[in-house]
C-alpha cells in the first residue's frame, strides 16, 4: 500500500464521521459528543502524519512546494472550526451551522489533495518510496495514538 490509499483511507473514515454527525439531531447528545471526539482524533491523527512524513518531503520539489505549504494551512483551518465546534454545546442551534463549516473545509482540503497534489506526489515520489512512507505513516499513527490516550 502507498501512503496516498492510506491517506485516502482516512479521508473516507472522516468523511463517514462527518456524515454520521450530520444525520444527529439536537437530542442525540451522547451520539454527538462520541462521534465528535472520533472525528477529533481521526482528524488530528492524519494531520500529523501529513505534516510529519508528507508534506515535509513534497516541498522538497518546487512542483509541490507552494501546494504542501498550502495543505499545512488548511489543517490550521480545519483546527480552528473544529475547535469552534467543540466550544459549542452539542445541542447548541449554532452546531449544525458549524459542523457544515467544518465539513465544507474539509472537503474542500480533500478534494485539493487527492485531485491535484496525491497525483503529483505519487510521479515525483515514486511507488517503492510512497509504500515506504506508508509503512512509516502507519507507525506514525500508532505513536500520535498512543500519545493521545
Amino acid at each position: 500500500m502507498e501512503i496516498f490509499q492510506l491517506l485516502k483511507q482516512d479521508h473516507k473514515k472522516v468523511s463517514t464521521l462527518l456524515k454520521h454527525l450530520a444525520d444527529t439531531s439536537e437530542d442525540a447528545k451522547v451520539t454527538r459528543k462520541k462521534n465528535l471526539q472520533a472525528l477529533e482524533n481521526e482528524l488530528e491523527v492524519h494531520a500529523q502524519v501529513e505534516e510529519r512524513l508528507l508534506y515535509p518531503k513534497l516541498r522538497e520539489y518546487d512542483e509541490t512546494k507552494d501546494e504542501a505549504e498550502h495543505g499545512i494551512e488548511e489543517h490550521g483551518e480545519m483546527r480552528q472550526a473544529l475547535h469552534e465546534l467543540i466550544e459549542l454545546e452539542v445541542d447548541d442551534p449554532d452546531w449544525m451551522d458549524q459542523l457544515m463549516e467544518l465539513k465544507d473545509t474539509i472537503e474542500h482540503h480533500v478534494e485539493e489533495e487527492e485531485e491535484e497534489l496525491f497525483p503529483k506526489a505519487r510521479k515525483l515520489l515514486g511507488g517503492e518510496r510512497a509504500e515506504e512512507m506508508a509503512d512509516r505513516a502507519e507507525e506514525e499513527k500508532a505513536s500520535i495514538q498512543r500519545s493521545m490516550q
